[in-house]
């Protein structure tokens, strides 16, 4: 309620609620002397109502209440008591009266009566006095109780601790279930000890914000629940994974009359319901944890307290991310509908863009949580069945008239290639994959090192990590039943039989194959590309889709060899990498890249490694560079195989957009062209068994750094071909008067030296 202001002669003062109007002690003391007591003087005081501020009818019987204290000869005291009840129930006729005042007059003035009565501070000071007893009662009992449960709680607390260190023992040996007991007693001593805090009055106490340790009461509070909520989310998590750990050939592969409630993707949905459980847990936490003030407890607590808040969010984070894998697992097991991925096996003896020539190729079926089937074979039986005319890419065409899937990959962008090899299988009569995996021998060859060897009793060999190249090449070359003509069904008839081997492995073991996994991810030596937007997003985010690394102002190179017609020989191929960047004077920087590629081949016992290795090599380097000078390759002028317009041939967008970019650089002879935002050098490299050859290029970037500038940074991005090992030397020159002022990695001031079979990053800081 807004109310009307009160003008007076010699102070202004203001007629509030009632939490408000008062007048000031100073004020109090100078009339009280004046009029003997706690107010105001009738003669010193003239009180006037502004009549603008008189909006309503609540502001005019605001008037008449303090007139009518007047005329009442009771005390008049700007004070709680002009706002009871009984002082806003005036005459209805002195209102009528002062309504019509006011319509004449800007204002309605008032005579205060001489004040009476004066406040007795005694009262006061025995209700302090009674407050204070009795706040003391209530602390001492709340001590009392606080002093008998502290050694509860401290021992509960204790002893939860003790159980996570366990927990977590168990956890890197991914002993699930023990893990499990152990976050389970957590949370059973930390609940006892929240039941305690509360039991003994903290919750209570918490209440007195005005106490001077209410701070510490809460944050002791919020600690324990800390506590109980990741116990319990660490419960949670171990109980729902534990079943993931009894992996067999029956819960992967599904078998006539097996149902599907025990399969993986049925443990992981389940996993899935306990993650999300946890994910409330731990959003609890957060909110407890971020009112915890570590100051608040012993200097020994505080450096654990505060390690906790840093490691909090990346423990949210992990749990956020294991519910994004599980989520794309089960998609990927047809949880949802049924599901087909069309599998492409690289092989790296033969190399290509993404990792190896597209020798074998199958499908994979998955429905309610299972691996329905797995179909293999040779992918020229696919594209015999191929009609589909397209000019290939002008290397291609050197040994092959028409494009189909198995030179699919061309592009080093796995997405572009894995575009092309679907497109090509739906050509052939196949139906549209839900994605395309590329995988390569090194995985299977890590895998069988873990659970070893698997006996082939129909082929007479037993498989293992050593063996498992040579011989399975050598039975899809030679060795293979000429009378069912499938050369690849050694690989169908194989991975049932590996599966079937993780039924047998140690929680050790286990471990072991999911680094395989992990480890041939992060080095491209399985690649996926999914034919759903929100999947695909997901793969790039993971960094398992091989796309092309953006650079924008960076330094970026990429060396990609595509064996043409050379065999399997790039299995003993070695290949050095060597980088110098040079930074001028005035800021530009130029390049020195150079390919030195050695054949270790000629006497092996397998042919087809003692054959010339015949490469087109691709550098990948940031658009706009200008080529220098090259050397060290062979020269060769294209000439198409026939007239594709005259065939009929249908052209690749981004086949002719390579073409249709293309330059012949007259001094070297090098093909220049853009490809996946980059600029691209391309020449022919021939290597004999035995010998090595060199190639060189130098180039200049399209952009320099500042020299205007104290410091100027430069990134560089080093992207490595999937399936290709090479050893990397780099280094970075500056001019006379330059120096490092950083890098990234710390203290690699520009120099590298090291396999390079991942991609790389580095960074440096230089001024002058």
């Amino acid at each position: 309620m807004r109310s009307p202001r009160c003008n007076i002669e010699k102070k202004l003062y203001d007629i509030k609620p009632p939490a408000e109007a008062s007048l000031s002690a100073e004020t109090l003391a100078e009339e009280e002397e004046k009029a003997g007591g706690f107010g105001v003087p009738k003669s010193e005081i003239k009180a006037t109502f502004v009549k603008d501020d008189i909006k309503n009818e609540s502001d005019f019987k605001a008037v008449s209440a303090y007139d009518n204290s007047f005329t009442r000869d009771a005390p008049v005291k700007i004070s709680q008591s002009v706002y009871k009840k009984s002082t806003w129930q005036s005459n209805r006729q002195a209102e009528k009266r002062r309504e019509n005042e006011f319509k004449d007059d800007d204002y309605y003035e008032v005579e205060e009566p001489e004040i009476k009565n004066k406040f007795n501070f005694k009262i006061l000071a025995v209700f302090l006095v009674v407050i204070l007893i009795l706040a003391s009662s209530l602390l001492f009992l709340f001590y009392k109780k606080g002093v008998e449960a502290k050694g509860n709680i401290i021992k509960n607390s204790a002893s939860a601790y003790e159980n996570i260190v366990s927990a977590q023992k168990y956890l890197k040996n991914l002993d699930f279930k023990n893990a499990g007991f152990e976050f389970s007693e957590a949370h059973k001593k930390f609940s006892l000890a929240q039941k305690e805090a509360n039991s003994a009055g903290a919750s209570v106490l918490g209440a007195f914000l005005w106490l001077p340790f209410s701070s510490e009461v809460n944050s002791s509070n919020n600690l324990i629940n800390v506590g109980v909520q990741l116990s319990y989310a660490g419960k949670t998590l171990s109980e729902a994974v534990e079943p993931l750990l009894k992996i067999s050939s029956d819960s992967i592969f599904k078998k006539e009359g097996i149902k599907g409630d025990n399969s993986f993707g049925v443990n992981l949905a389940s996993m899935t319901s306990g993650i999300e459980k946890s994910k409330t847990a731990l959003k609890d936490a957060e909110i407890s944890l971020k009112e915890i003030d570590p100051y608040d407890f012993p200097e020994d607590l505080q450096k654990n307290i505060w390690e906790l808040k840093n490691k909090f969010p990346d423990i949210k984070n992990k749990v956020d991310t294991l519910s994004e894998y599980s989520d794309f697992v089960l998609w990927f097991l047809g949880e949802d509908n049924p599901k087909k991925f069309l599998i492409v096996s690289q092989n790296t003896s033969e190399a290509r863009a993404t990792g190896g020539f597209l020798g074998s190729y199958g499908l994979l079926s998955s429905e309610f949580g299972y691996i329905k089937d797995i179909f293999m074979d040779d992918i020229y039986n696919l594209d015999g069945q191929l009609s589909y005319k397209a000019i290939p890419p002008r290397p291609i065409q050197k040994i092959s008239t028409a494009w189909s899937t198995h030179d699919a990959n061309w592009f080093l962008d796995f997405p572009t290639s894995a575009k092309k090899i679907a497109f090509f299988y739906e050509k052939a009569g196949g139906p549209t994959p839900d994605g395309v995996i590329a995988i390569n021998e090194k995985v299977i060859e890590r895998i069988l090192r873990v659970v070893g060897s698997v006996n082939m009793p129909e082929y007479g060999v037993v498989l293992n990590a050593d063996n498992f190249v040579d011989t399975l090449q050598y039975e899809i070359e030679k060795n293979y039943d000429k009378t069912i003509n499938r050369p690849k069904k050694i690989l169908d008839d194989m991975l049932p039989k590996l599966f079937e081997k993780f039924s047998d492995l140690s929680q050790e073991e286990l471990t072991k194959v999911f680094n395989v996994f992990v480890s041939s991810l992060d080095k491209k030596d399985i690649l996926i590309w999914a034919n759903q937007p929100k999947r695909q997003k997901f793969v790039l985010q993971k960094g398992w889709g091989g796309e092309v690394l953006k650079s924008d102002d960076s330094d970026y190179l990429a060396v990609v060899s595509s064996n043409i017609n050379g065999f399997k020989t790039d299995r003993v191929i070695d290949q050095k990498i060597t980088k110098i960047t040079k930074v001028e004077e005035d800021g530009s920087i130029i390049n020195t890249v150079k390919i030195k590629r050695i054949h270790n081949g000629g006497g092996e016992e397998y042919e087809w490694l003692n054959k010339v290795n015949s490469s087109y090599l691709r550098v990948y380097v940031p658009l706009g560079s200008e080529l220098l000078d090259a050397s060290g390759y062979t020269n060769e002028k294209y000439e198409a195989p026939i007239d594709y317009k005259k065939a009929g041939f249908k052209s690749d967008k981004d086949v002719f957009a390579s073409v249709n970019s293309s330059l012949k650089d007259e001094k070297t002879k090098t093909d220049i062209f853009k490809e996946s935002g980059k600029t691209v050098f391309g020449n022919w490299v021939y290597v004999s068994p035995g010998e090595e050859v060199e190639v060189s290029y130098t180039y200049k970037l399209p952009f320099k750094l500042n020299k205007n500038k104290k410091g100027d940074d430069l990134d560089f991005i080093f992207q490595a071909q999937p399936g290709v090992k090479s050893e990397l030397s780099f280094d970075v020159v500056l001019p006379d008067g330059w120096g490092f002022i950083y890098s990234l990695p710390e203290r690699s001031w520009g120099k590298f030296r090291g396999v390079f079979d991942s991609d790389k990053f580095f960074s440096i800081g230089v001024g002058y």
